[in-house]
């Protein structure tokens, strides 16, 4: 059936918060370091269900054209009935960035491993492998420290006993502000498609972000 194939199950649907901040750390010529923390909030924004730790390697080449970056993710996430659970997360990817004018365009591919805890349950695949492609365009304003954006987003799962496929979609509107030279906050509103699976949830989300650079 190929990697997309017509679901008509209906599907459940939630409003989440996501909220984060992120500290990038340059120590060398096109090296950098980012700490990042992010909590979710699930059930129309009144129960907590995730948080993620992580950390990442990145180094810029080609003109800082190309970033490639290497990480590590701890995640504590609900799983159902207030029951919660650790998982561990490691990924490769690269960002292809590009400038037209006041249009910057970027390519983000990734390579994510999530590793379940076994001892809480049994998982039908553990690892889960997923490659993810997304695609941004923002647009500077003239004479404005924001930057509107939008972005589309693909999961293609690639160690599926049955079927690897496309199941996941995720596509977002936002716009980042630059508050200092060092500084920005962000804001979104992004929805995540389940398809192609059993169980399907729409998830529309409502996101503010932080970032500092030093």
């Amino acid at each position: 059936m190929g990697l997309f194939s017509l679901d008509m199950q209906a599907a459940d649907n939630d409003f989440e918060g996501h909220f984060s901040a992120e500290m990038n750390k340059s120590f060398a010529r096109n090296w950098e370091i980012t700490l990042s923390e992010e909590l979710r909030f699930n059930r129309n924004m009144t129960n907590y269900s995730r948080s993620e730790t992580g950390a990442a390697l990145n180094y810029t080449f080609a003109r800082k054209y190309v970033k490639a970056s290497v990480g590590y993710a701890f995640i504590n996430k609900e799983k159902k009935y207030s029951y919660y659970d650790n998982r561990h997360r490691i990924y490769a990817q690269f960002v292809l960035r590009e400038q037209f004018g006041h249009v910057k365009l970027s390519w983000r591919s990734k390579l994510q491993s999530t590793f379940e805890n076994e001892a809480t349950g049994e998982y039908k695949r553990n690892p889960k492998i997923y490659w993810r492609n997304r695609l941004t365009a923002a647009y500077k304003l003239r004479n404005s420290k924001c930057s509107p954006y939008v972005s589309f987003e693909f999961f293609l799962s690639l160690n599926d006993a049955q079927r690897n496929r496309v199941d996941a979609l995720r596509s977002a509107v936002g716009c980042d502000y630059i508050l200092t030279r060092r500084s920005s906050i962000g804001a979104y509103l992004r929805m995540d498609n389940d398809i192609q699976v059993k169980n399907r949830q729409n998830t529309f989300s409502l996101g503010l972000s932080y970032v500092y650079d030093f």
